[in-house]
């Protein structure tokens, strides 16, 4: 713009110089006037006069020279502007606008992506979270599930009972048996007992327990290992003692066995013998695992 507006300074200037000024030609007429004063001819002095007369237009002619002459640099200018030899830079110049909209509205464009993007980012790890937690509250389901259901379905040995193979009568005659039933839906595998008499202040030698090997047990059936004949292990003395209530006769048992989900699991017991009901009080019967 600024280059535009020196341009056409000056070439304003130009016309304005190019214009002799009104009192120079004066000035000229009466230099030839003088000099055919001096030379005596008359007639070549009004030639003279008459021929310079017509030197000097109109005023009216003059103003309209001037007003043309003032728009001539501005057609000039505009005229060597828009020539053909320029008409390339022209269509570059329109080409380069173009580009430029083109660019930014695909700056706009891209920006507006980035947006969208942005949001898409932010759905993304809400998603991402929703899932984790769903994930997280799906395998706390599944785990409850399975807990349950190994809870409800799987094996579940108790000791039901201990009782005496001739009661209510309790001599040296008299067997003593543990039965452990399976209370849960599912056989228990790789049943193995341990079972043990004690009396408080007397010394016990010799097993007990009649050996049992490892069995299987399916839902409500009853094992039911038990110890020799009372007469085999305890003499008669002590045995009126037992009854007399002067020695406490206990057992205490425990039993080990497998589920069908191949979990690990033991049983432990105790209680003591009763003399009045001549029968075994269970105290403990709880899971140890």
């Amino acid at each position: 713009m600024r280059t535009l507006l020196l341009v056409c300074f000056a070439a304003s200037l130009l016309g304005q110089s190019s214009e002799p000024p009104r009192g120079g030609k004066q000035k000229v007429a009466a230099q030839q006037q003088q000099a055919v004063s001096q030379n005596g001819s008359p007639e070549l002095t009004q030639t003279s006069i008459c021929t310079a007369a017509p030197t000097q237009p109109p005023s009216n002619a003059d103003g309209r020279k001037g007003d043309s002459r003032a728009e001539s640099p501005w057609r000039k200018y505009l005229s060597e502007a828009f020539a053909p030899a320029y008409l390339s830079n022209w269509a570059l110049s329109l080409f380069a606008v173009v580009a430029a909209y083109v660019g930014l509205k695909t700056l706009g464009a891209i920006k507006q992506q980035g947006r969208i993007a942005r949001v898409g980012l932010r759905a993304s790890r809400i998603a991402a979270s929703a899932s984790t937690v769903a994930a997280k509250a799906a395998k706390e389901s599944a785990d409850t599930a399975s807990r349950a259901l190994l809870l409800t379905e799987r094996a579940d040995i108790l000791i039901e009972a201990v009782p005496i193979s001739n009661h209510p009568v309790f001599d040296a005659a008299s067997v003593i048996s543990i039965a452990f039933k399976n209370f849960g839906r599912t056989r228990a595998n790789q049943v193995q007992v341990r079972n043990e008499l004690l009396i408080t202040g007397v010394a016990l030698a010799g097993p007990f327990q009649r050996p049992l090997s490892v069995a299987v047990l399916a839902a409500g059936q009853t094992l039911e290992p038990h110890f020799h004949r009372i007469g085999e292990w305890i003499t008669a003395e002590t045995a009126r003692n037992i009854l007399d209530g002067k020695a406490v006769l206990r057992f205490e048992a425990e039993v080990f066995y497998v589920d069908v989900f191949g979990q690990p699991h033991r049983t432990k017991g105790s209680g003591a013998f009763v003399p009045q009901t001549c029968s075994f009080r269970i105290d403990t019967n709880m899971e140890a695992d």
